[in-house]
């Protein structure tokens, strides 16, 4: 990886102190592979990201790709510390992926953070923008494929981008948990980002017990029908886990592959490496 990485303004513990993950169910493991970036976004807005580096022990090869993960709720990586994307980081790093984790931007940060309309914007995407270009240069030699991940309201994020970004940047997008019906006033669907302009492969991942009422896994098949011009399009369904400890479009239940995070994993990593094998 370029030197430009191991230069990042915080190192490990620091960094997760400074986002005030505390011990308890909802917090991730501190990880010494946890560092923060602040890009520029937008003119005066800078993105503060975490990113994820392999384990040397777990991986030590040059990095095969990168992947931008979008985790729920209002966006904010404080606010959302037990998100499936977050507990899974360190799973995706070790399998040879430099992972970013962007954190709501500095003019987003407090009262809505990404909440509403902005998962949909031009703004978001053009923040994102900084985060995929940044990664892109941390390959050996050549720009990294990128992909990104979004789970529940992260996947209206990872589906803007996708679409904003287009193929030259982004290697494919993946939906998990996607919400596709709002019934949260002020909030919005996958629906309301451009779809039809999604031109990168694309997974729809559901887990068939989710019961939260925004993410009926009966909708995925009408979410797949809204990719018109995805190239191709890939589903998986998920099963089992452990009974809930949170409501049931929260993080620690079926919404949030609660009980199941090696299975989901898994899934991600077999359908990133078949576009990667693809493009060989």
């Amino acid at each position: 990886m370029k030197q430009a990485l191991s230069h990042c303004r915080i190192a490990s513990i620091l960094a997760v102190l400074a986002f005030g993950w505390s011990a308890g169910p909802w917090a991730p493991p501190v990880q010494a592979a946890d560092r923060e970036e602040t890009l520029p976004g937008r003119p005066d807005v800078t993105q503060r990201t975490i990113v994820v580096t392999p384990d040397p022990a777990k991986f030590s090869g040059p990095l095969r790709a990168a992947v931008l993960l979008y985790v729920g709720g209002n966006g904010s990586l404080k606010e959302t510390r037990g998100n499936f994307l977050m507990r899974i980081r360190q799973r995706l790093a070790d399998a040879g992926f430099l992972v970013a984790l962007p954190d709501a931007p500095s003019d987003r940060v407090g009262g809505s953070n990404m909440n509403g309309s902005f998962r949909a914007s031009q703004a978001q995407a053009r923040d994102a923008q900084a985060v995929v270009e940044f990664l892109k240069k941390q390959g050996d030699g050549q720009p990294l494929p990128v992909f990104v991940i979004g789970t529940s309201r992260g996947s209206t994020s990872a589906a803007n981008v996708a679409a904003r970004l287009g193929p030259d940047l982004i290697t494919g997008a993946g939906l998990t948990s996607t919400v596709t019906q709002n019934s949260v006033k002020g909030q919005i669907s996958v629906y309301e980002t451009p779809l039809k302009d999604i031109r990168v492969p694309t997974l729809v991942m559901w887990h068939q017990d989710d019961a939260c009422k925004e993410t009926p896994p009966e909708r995925a098949a009408e979410l797949t029908k809204a990719l018109t011009a995805a190239p191709k399009i890939e589903t998986k369904t998920l099963s089992g886990g452990l009974p809930p400890r949170s409501a049931s479009c929260d993080a620690l239940a079926a919404h949030g592959y609660y009980g199941i995070e090696g299975e989901a994993t898994a899934a991600l990593l077999a359908w990133m490496d078949g576009l990667l094998a693809a493009r060989q």
